[in-house]
């Protein structure tokens, strides 16, 4: 199957795909705690140092989310190419 086809199967159905994949993934579930506690005492430390302080969080914390949306879909995209190769 092409990757071309999968990944725009993906892109279609993105949202519902990452809630199914990652819901259900306990390890997925440990590791957001984790990150929303380390937030929640970084939002302390943030007061005190003003909006730059906050910028630079964000762009962490984008910076993380795009990687991992990127690394979920090439998992998807090579487990699907990967099922597919069985019936060739």
């Amino acid at each position: 199957m092409e990757k071309e086809v999968v990944r725009s199967y993906y892109v279609q159905h993105e949202s519902e795909l990452e809630d199914v994949c990652l819901m259900n993934d306990p390890g997925y579930q440990e590791r957001e705690q984790e990150l929303k506690k380390a937030v929640a005492e970084l939002e302390t430390l943030l007061k005190g140092f003003g909006h730059e302080a906050w910028q630079k969080l964000d762009r962490v914390l984008t910076a993380q989310n795009c990687c991992e949306a990127y690394a979920l879909r090439e998992m998807y995209i090579k487990g699907v190419q990967d099922a597919f190769s069985v019936f060739d």
